[in-house]
């Protein structure tokens, strides 16, 4: 079972309804925020990746609805901008994520790597280069850690309005 919900523009400081949905739904629970592309075929999906659950979920149902569309799912991986070789490291651990997925790397499905300290940043710059749907896990993360420090998702949302995002 898959539940999809639609979301609008944020409210400030008020608790959307699909939050609500998306904590407490007994099943699968998928929300997506169309942008401002036009959506009659997706053609590139980036799904960041950190090796949480919800991340591995995500490339697995994205690969198998995408298999035979042509769309080019681009897993993400951000890496610590401290060395030169940052780039490969972390496409070395997108390959082996990819692998414990059960799927393979291909020209559909190929691994990207960004260097930057800034996360959302280094997600929201690369989902500019003409990608139609960003597709992400939902954090792990507990209450207090999302008051504290917030939650990757929600500023994906706030920060970049016009990007389409499925948080899954």
């Amino acid at each position: 079972e898959l539940l999809i919900v639609g979301r609008h523009a944020s409210l400030k400081g008020k608790k959307h309804l699909t939050d609500i949905l998306f904590e407490r739904a007994h099943c699968s629970t998928m929300i997506i925020r169309l942008g401002e592309n036009d959506y009659k075929r997706c053609k590139k999906l980036l799904i960041p990746c950190s090796g949480g659950p919800h991340a591995r979920e995500a490339l697995k149902i994205t690969s198998k609805l995408c298999d035979s569309q042509g769309t080019v799912i681009n897993p993400l991986i951000i890496e610590p901008n401290t060395t030169e070789l940052m780039e490969e490291v972390g496409i070395h651990t997108l390959e082996n994520f990819i692998k414990s997925c059960g799927l393979k790397v291909s020209n559909s499905l190929s691994p990207k790597a960004v260097t930057t300290d800034n996360v959302t940043k280094g997600i929201c710059d690369t989902a500019a280069e003409d990608y139609d749907l960003v597709i992400m896990g939902a954090s792990e993360g507990g209450n207090l850690r999302k008051k504290l420090f917030g939650n990757l998702s929600e500023k994906i949302f706030n920060t970049s309005p016009e990007l389409s995002v499925a948080v899954y």
